[in-house]
């Protein structure tokens, strides 16, 4: 972009380009005029038409042409001097010589006025409308006033004041036209210079993008060279001294698929292992223009990542499928309750057979919690979160889970450490998380034939970063062997567990960035689920 830069500095000119081209010109053209002068008066071509003083007069002016118009082109070719000045003198120097020129040579009929219509066009170009403007009109004042001293003389007639005002509007035109013409340019300019630099942000951005891709990218010429590879690539490939030279040295294998590909025009879905230590690829092929001769693009997918979302599709359709199971069998599930609580009502049963109708309530109750947890896993809806005030928060849930539920002789309890601690949380997910925790903790979290005791605590984690919510109870606690097992789907060790409730758990807290852990008590008794929540933006946590 450096050839774009304005090579002008003053404010009072249009610093740009086409003003600079246009001076260029304009030195060039005063160097031919003055060879122009040394042909004419330097040699025998105008001596019969003048001759004596006028000659001499003509002889001086020349001179100065041709020392002053070499210098103002190196002047501007180097851009040396004041540029507002300099172009000053220049244009005066124009005007007064070519003047006195045109007195030496003998008038207007002489031609030596049509010369200046240049340097007005040029005035046009690298000066606001006004200055050219300026330019134009004095020497059109000094070509009138020229011919009317020839014309009191009497070296001139009257009748050459109208070409004289012809072409001294003719200073003006020109001068207008030059600069319609260089705004027209410099509007083309501008749109040329920002359409480079749009063009340069974008293969910036195109750049950082592949160079930012998880998928290998590779540019492979016809003579199947490489010579361009981005970071994935250059991992996939296990980090080759160079990122450009031939395929065939760098990646044989994915030569070969590629020939396979170039000659069958289909892809082999295997996957290559490129070098020790790294994951497994699936190459892909296609032609960065129609033409066979073309250049390939070659991607190098990481087959684990494609495994992986095969995997989540997977599992996203089996979900979908096993809602759609579980919603069907609720049907039939509701008539087989509803025929075992009339069957259980039946005078005429007899007590083997009340205990078997016994068993398919109990039973049906079972399959109709699964069902609701798969449901709910199934509809569970993105989380809204708030910013709760934890200490508020949890008195009011303790408060609504001793009014619904039948607590018995179980008792709940509160801790807050710090009552400003504040989370980042949907507080409808939370609560239901709580409830099924709190629900686990009066089922399994107390000795036989003692009530449970929960306990509720709110408290800043150990590093500061981060708001904890701890449900601990005083039971006999999770064994060891089956801690690594409790968040798994189905997984229970009661015989009328469904196994979805803590999965279930985790999941709403991982949809709202939290982490849901269990930890054992002291000597393996009592156990505790923490709850990791976000802290909310701008909030700090006193020590």
């Amino acid at each position: 972009m450096s050839e774009l830069r304005p090579r002008f500095s003053d404010q009072l000119f249009i610093n740009d380009l086409v003003s600079a081209q246009a001076m260029d010109y304009l030195n060039l053209y005063r160097c031919f005029v003055a060879v122009l002068f040394a042909g004419l008066l330097f040699t025998p071509i105008l001596t019969d038409t003048v001759s004596g003083e006028a000659r001499q007069w003509g002889q001086v002016i020349t001179w100065a042409f041709i020392f002053f118009a070499p210098v103002q082109l190196y002047l501007g070719r180097t851009r040396r001097g004041a540029l507002l000045f300099r172009s000053a003198v220049g244009f005066a120097f124009d005007i007064v010589g070519t003047m006195l020129m045109m007195t030496a040579l003998g008038g207007l009929d002489s031609g030596m006025g049509t010369l200046l219509v240049g340097s007005t066009a040029v005035a046009g170009v690298v000066f606001p409308l006004k200055m050219g403007l300026s330019v134009a009109g004095l020497s059109a004042l000094v070509l009138l006033w020229q011919t009317l001293v020839q014309v009191i003389d009497g070296t001139q007639t009257f009748s050459t004041l109208a070409p004289a005002g012809s072409l001294g509007a003719t200073y003006f035109v020109t001068t207008l036209l030059g600069h319609y013409l260089a705004r027209r340019s410099r509007e083309s300019q501008q749109l040329a210079v920002q359409q480079s630099v749009d063009l340069a942000q974008l293969s910036r951005l195109n750049q950082l993008i592949v160079a930012r891709m998880r998928t290998g990218i590779l540019i492979v010429d016809p003579e199947e060279s490489c010579h361009v590879m981005n970071d994935a690539a250059w991992y996939l490939m296990g980090m080759p001294p160079s990122r450009v030279g031939e395929l065939v040295e760098l990646a044989p294998e994915v030569l070969e698929n590629l020939r396979h590909w170039q000659k069958t025009g289909r892809h082999r879905n295997e996957s290559l292992t490129l070098a020790n230590g790294v994951p497994a690829v699936v190459p892909r092929f296609a032609r960065l223009s129609a033409s066979q001769k073309s250049e390939t693009l070659i991607f190098l997918e990481d087959s684990s990542i494609v495994s992986r979302r095969a995997q989540e599709m997977t599992l996203s359709s089996l979900g979908r499928l096993s809602a759609t199971i579980a919603h069907e069998i609720r049907n039939p599930l509701a008539a087989i309750s509803h025929s075992g609580q009339l069957l259980a009502e039946s005078d005429q049963l007899v007590a083997a057979d009340q205990r078997l109708t016994e068993i398919i309530l109990r039973h049906c109750r079972r399959m109709n919690d699964i069902i609701e947890n798969v449901l709910q896993l199934a509809r569970q809806e993105p989380p809204r979160p708030e910013s709760l005030r934890l200490k508020d928060w949890l008195e009011n849930f303790a408060f609504e889970l001793r009014r619904d539920h039948e607590m018995g002789d179980h008792t709940v309890q509160v801790a807050v450490e710090d009552p400003d601690l504040t989370a980042l949380v949907d507080p409808s997910q939370l609560q239901q998380v709580l409830w099924n925790l709190c629900q686990n903790a009066f089922r399994y979290g107390h000795a036989p034939e003692q009530p449970a005791v929960v306990t509720l605590t709110a408290r800043a984690s150990d590093d500061m970063k981060s708001p904890l919510i701890e449900v601990s109870d005083l039971g006999p606690g999770v064994p060891e062997a089956q801690r690594q097992q409790i968040f798994e789907p189905f997984f229970t060790t009661a015989s009328d567990g469904t196994g979805l409730g803590l999965y279930l758990c985790q999941q709403i807290c991982a949809s709202n960035q939290a982490i849901l852990e269990y930890q054992a008590g002291d000597d393996g008794q009592g156990s505790l689920f923490r709850i990791s929540l976000q802290r909310p933006a701008g909030a700090e946590m006193d020590a």
